[in-house]
């Protein structure tokens, strides 16, 4: 290796290996919690239907592979039969397995068949995952 300029040369190949370590470490962290993420969100489907009454849950948004994850990405669920009365106790439910999965408070969007628009239905007929 050449050492033009007092060793810029050697000063940036570490640098570039350094950077690619790291970012390495990032993409290998965010695969492990999108995989965390998906258990949480098929306990979460679980729930769902054994204790309030869910018909279906269906996993929408980036879990589902059709958009990109990222570190600030979330767990996305349509759900049908959720008596709306029983929305947000069973949403902070779900909030505390989320976090039991991930270590994270993970935010969680859970889109009720009352509340979809026609365009959310068609995308969650196209790219939705049901959850057994």
């Amino acid at each position: 290796m050449h050492h033009a300029q007092g060793g810029q040369v050697d000063s940036t190949a570490a640098y570039t290996k350094a950077w690619k370590r790291r970012q390495a470490d990032r993409d290998a962290a965010l695969v492990e919690r999108k995989q965390r993420m998906i258990l949480a969100a098929r306990e979460c489907a679980e729930v769902l239907k054994r204790d309030y009454h869910a018909t279906h849950v269906i996993l929408i948004g980036s879990l589902t592979g059709h958009t990109t994850f990222h570190d600030m990405s979330d767990i996305d669920l349509y759900v049908v039969g959720l008596a709306d009365p029983m929305y947000f106790k069973a949403l902070n439910r779900l909030y505390a397995i989320a976090k039991s999965f991930t270590g994270e408070d993970v935010d969680i969007d859970l889109v009720t068949d009352d509340c979809a628009t026609r365009a959310m239905l068609e995308s969650i007929d196209h790219y939705g995952v049901e959850l057994p």
